[in-house]
């Protein structure tokens, strides 16, 4: 592949259109190229990596802010429509992938070692605990199979807020 970083504007367009796929008007417009291990398209230009769909929105809809992030109304992660991208805070980004169900946390987490059942076990441990006698972290952790600071962080509701 020639450096990039010389290539005029219109060619790194025309490079980057040259991996996308518009199906329909309106539809949302596939990234063919190279892709990140989370899903989303991966592209070079001048000289440095981008993801797809920031190129796509810095090109057609202008700068992105400082502290922004380029989200998709879609929620297709290789989608570079520029009609289905906007900029919001990572907050606002989490809040929206909360609220579609696309959040993968509590026991929907590949790395979870806990469950509904051990988090509300180790909170009535601690609730239902006699005369100030309460197992120690380390005992439960151990029960659980995770750290001491992971049982203290679902006592506190730091993790595994949505379990009542």
């Amino acid at each position: 592949m020639p450096n990039d970083a010389a290539l005029p504007l219109t060619d790194i367009f025309s490079r980057f259109m040259g991996h996308v796929h518009i199906p329909w008007i309106g539809e949302c417009w596939l990234w063919a190229g190279a892709k990140m291990k989370d899903g989303y398209g991966n592209f070079k230009a001048n000289g440095k990596y981008v993801r797809a769909h920031r190129f796509a929105y810095e090109h057609f809809n202008g700068p992105i802010q400082p502290g922004m992030e380029v989200c998709h109304s879609c929620d297709n992660p290789l989608c570079v429509n520029p009609k289905h991208l906007f900029q919001a805070t990572h907050t606002d980004n989490m809040r929206d992938c909360i609220s579609k169900s696309r959040h993968r946390h509590g026991e929907r987490h590949s790395g979870a070692k806990l469950n509904a059942d051990s988090v509300r076990t180790i909170r009535s441990w601690y609730a239902d605990s006699i005369n100030g006698e309460r197992p120690t972290l380390k005992y439960v952790a151990d029960i659980f199979g995770v750290c001491q600071q992971t049982v203290l962080n679902v006592i506190n509701r730091k993790v595994w807020a949505h379990v009542a």
